[in-house]
Parts: C-alpha cells; structure tokens; sequence
C-alpha cells in the first residue's frame, strides 16, 4: 500500500516542496486521484441513498443499499492510500 511511494529515491525532496506542489508532483498524483475518486463515489453513495424516498421507479430499499454499497466503494481507495497520502499532506518537518 503505496510503497512505491515510500521506497521512492527522491522522497526527500517532493516532501520539502510546498502542498500544492506536492500533491500534483507526478509520484503523488497517483494517490490524490485515488482519493478523490474516493470521495465522489461517498459523496454518489450518499446522494442515491438521501434521494431514494423521492422516486418511484424502485423500492426505497434498493436504492438505499446500492448508495449504502458505493459509500462502502468509495471509501476503499481511502483507506488503501491513507499512508502515503498522510505523508504528501504532513510534508517535512525537517
């Protein structure tokens, strides 16, 4: 999980650039598009089961499960990429 990022040769130097620098350097762009996607699948998974009540297409506990089951998707690249994009965002202290 994100040791490709970890184990990167020029680690030092990406994580002394300043944040919006760091999080479009292209190591890191890999996992701030993973999380991003992350976030508009819950944000997806949240509408569709918010909005469930207001059609009558489908049963209110169908759409409620299939928003309930992208919240779920959209949180496993998050968890998947929590450390290396932990470390994009704290920088260096050094």
């Amino acid at each position: 999980m994100g040791q490709r990022l970890l184990r990167h040769p020029h680690l030092k130097d990406i994580l002394h650039l300043p944040l919006f620098t760091r999080l479009t350097h292209k190591v890191t762009r890999r996992h701030v598009i993973a999380w991003l996607l992350g976030i508009v699948l819950m944000l997806l998974g949240s509408l569709v089961a918010s909005l469930s009540h207001h059609t009558e297409v489908l049963p209110p506990v169908v759409l409620e499960a299939i928003g309930n089951f992208l919240h779920a998707v959209g949180a496993l690249p998050i968890i998947r990429h929590i450390e290396p994009m932990w470390l994009v965002l704290a920088g260096s202290a050094e």
